[in-house]
């Protein structure tokens, strides 16, 4: 049972790495252009609600504390984007 355990903490690992790296080039870009042309903004916030509902569910079921902070991450960095994305689009329209 131990190694069915360490195999899933390595994937838990490997994905929470994996989504969080997801999220750095659509920051990135969105920074270095300012410019949300072609984003979501609908996606965006259905994502990052996704997530802190997942994250709100972790804390709840005293999951390791890990996996929560991973999750907390990723809604800190989909927060970051969906923001990024309202101010690029808002600042696209007045132009």
């Amino acid at each position: 049972m131990t190694d069915l355990k360490l195999v899933g903490n390595i994937a838990q690992l490997l994905g929470s790495i994996t989504l969080i790296y997801s999220f750095l080039p659509q920051i990135y870009k969105l920074i270095k252009l300012k410019n949300a042309d072609g984003i979501s903004i609908q996606y965006w916030t259905i994502l990052t609600i996704a997530v802190a509902c997942i994250a709100i569910n972790l804390i709840i079921s005293k999951i390791n504390i890990f996996i929560q902070l991973t999750q907390w991450l990723n809604v800190v960095l989909a927060c970051i984007v969906l923001f990024l994305t309202g101010k690029y689009q808002k600042q696209d329209n007045t132009n």
